[in-house]
């Protein structure tokens, strides 16, 4: 899983945010893409070696500028645990990744799976809280 999720780190040109969503085959042609893209591909790449594996999304914080972005991840289950896996860093997702919904991406449109994460952001209010 970790090889996998290396070569997709260093395979894929990084992006920004777009509202678009690529398949995993899409993905491989244009070898370019945002967070979910490389979510898609790394999701449909552990697949193939039968490795049961899902996309996870939600908030990544920015500690040093206080804001929180929406991101998407990968998570394959290894042993007896689901281990989550940031292509776009090119290994397990940071303490900084809050995850809010995961999917199967077993609908043919999955829109619906990232636009309860895309209405919470516009809500999203990050405050740190100073220990007493």
């Amino acid at each position: 899983a970790m090889v996998l999720t290396q070569g997709v780190f260093r395979t894929l040109k990084r992006t920004e945010f777009s509202a678009t969503l690529a398949s995993a085959l899409e993905t491989c042609r244009r070898l370019e893409g945002d967070c979910t893209e490389h979510a898609m591909l790394l999701v449909a790449l552990l697949r193939n070696q039968r490795v049961p594996a899902r996309v996870a999304a939600g908030i990544q914080l920015d500690a040093e500028q206080s804001i929180g972005r929406y991101h998407m991840w990968a998570e394959a289950w290894i042993g007896d645990r689901w281990l989550s896996l940031d292509a776009t860093q090119g290994g397990e997702t940071d303490l900084n990744c809050l995850k809010l919904i995961d999917s199967a991406l077993a609908e043919e449109n999955t829109y619906p799976t990232i636009l309860p994460i895309l209405e919470k952001m516009t809500r999203l209010e990050i405050r740190e809280l100073k220990p007493q």
